[in-house]
């Protein structure tokens, strides 16, 4: 068997990814399910291990969690080893200042959309609310519907009371006028 020289690599656990993504866990299951995050079934008990290099990997093809995993990374750094790292992240700055310049160009448009998206809620709140109203009236209509049969209802039972007492009255003076 041979022995390499590279040192081990790095394994996280879902959970720590999770954390360091700050995410789900459902969610990193789903990406390994998914093919987007490379992972190792380290034991049933265990469940499946993140190497360093994929999440890396992982990370670089997704910006949209490249920022957490950078503020967790950063809580996780001992305090001597700070400085290198922002070294390394002030480089990495360098590297992608076009996407950085295409994200200040982007900024300016931001408030509008925000704006955009504050009047498609409100008007959709008020869908709502008129929805609401109109349930809220059709429910009264039932409710008073409700209440004129459940009247009628008494208004009949009433009136068939009153019938058979008649009916049974009729029935005793036929019975009387047969005795005589």
């Amino acid at each position: 068997m041979e022995q390499s020289n590279m040192p081990e690599e790095y394994a996280f656990s879902i959970k720590k990814v999770a954390e360091l993504l700050q995410t789900n866990e459902e969610t990193v299951r789903r990406w390994i399910r998914e093919g987007k995050l490379e992972a190792q079934i380290t034991s049933r008990k265990q469940g499946y291990s993140i190497t360093e290099s994929s999440l890396k990997k992982f990370v670089n093809s997704t910006p949209k969690y490249a920022t957490g995993a950078l503020i967790a990374a950063l809580s996780l750094v001992p305090f001597g080893t700070t400085l290198p790292l922002v070294a390394a992240l002030g480089a990495l700055a360098v590297a992608k200042k076009p996407e950085i310049r295409q994200m200040e160009a982007d900024i300016p448009q931001l408030p509008n959309s925000i704006e955009d998206q504050c009047q498609i809620i409100a008007q959709e709140q008020k869908a709502l609310i008129d929805f609401c109203k109109s349930f809220e009236d059709q429910l009264n209509d039932l409710q008073n519907t409700s209440v004129e049969f459940r009247n009628k209802i008494e208004h009949f039972s009433t009136q068939v009371l009153e019938l058979q007492s008649r009916v049974d009255a009729l029935m005793v003076r036929d019975i009387q006028s047969d005795k005589f």
